[in-house]
């Protein structure tokens, strides 16, 4: 069987820890917003390509592990930027639930969780470049599927108000702090959720390895997070 080059493993470990620091400032970003001053386009920036990067590190790492090389750089380059692209094909062959309890929570939440899906599928619109370069898409007159995705995640926003029953209490100036730091926390709930379930894949060892050692150092601490644990850290 090949083993990984010192040159391939240090590279997965640089591309791992670039994906890990995306992912925290994302989120460190998503807790700074306020009533006043929310500047969406940064924290989907950091969170599109930093879960891109680390889907497709994962990607990798497992089909090396099933065909002892590593894909062509064409197979990533047909994921394009498309989250979703990555996350089914993991679920479909690299994704182990075995018979425990915890893994089958991670794997529904992952096909089931509709908040999750919009998230992500608001991710993939501005990670594509049609998000990203709405207003250039203005400007150049390339109006073709060109919607705004700030406006997709204010109401991303208004559904988990609506929820939990908190939407018309976001007009209300005593309240709408409280409102604007739960949806704060619904959202960093969401990707922490999501980013552990595929970190625990790695770090419990579901498929033998020489893997555990790209994790460890960067995605342990979201691996080893549990249902009570979600939504406390401060980034």
């Amino acid at each position: 069987m090949n083993k990984i080059s010192n040159e391939e493993h240090f590279a997965l470990l640089d591309e791992l820890e670039i994906s890990y620091n995306l992912i925290i400032k994302g989120l460190k970003e998503i807790q700074n917003f306020n009533d006043y001053d929310k500047f969406y386009f940064l924290p989907l920036q950091l969170l599109s390509q930093g879960i891109e990067r680390f889907l497709k590190s994962y990607f990798c790492l497992y089909y090396f592990m099933e065909n002892n090389s590593f894909p062509k750089i064409d197979t990533l380059r047909s994921f394009s930027h498309d989250i979703n692209q990555p996350i089914k094909l993991i679920l479909e062959k690299y994704f182990k639930s075995y018979d425990r309890e915890q893994y089958k929570l991670d794997l529904a939440f992952i096909n089931h969780n509709q908040n999750l899906k919009e998230f992500l599928n608001i991710l993939s619109y501005f990670g594509s470049g049609k998000g990203r370069y709405y207003n250039f898409n203005i400007i150049t007159g390339n109006k073709t599927q060109n919607n705004y995705v700030i406006e997709q995640f204010k109401i991303f926003e208004n559904t988990l108000m609506k929820q939990n029953n908190l939407y018309l209490e976001m007009f209300d100036e005593k309240h709408n702090q409280v409102v604007n730091e739960f949806v704060i926390k619904e959202i960093v709930k969401i990707v922490e959720k999501f980013v552990c379930a595929i970190s625990r894949q790695f770090i419990f060892n579901n498929y033998n390895f020489e893997l555990t050692p790209f994790v460890l150092n960067n995605f342990l601490s979201f691996g080893m997070m549990h249902e009570g644990d979600f939504g406390k850290n401060k980034y």
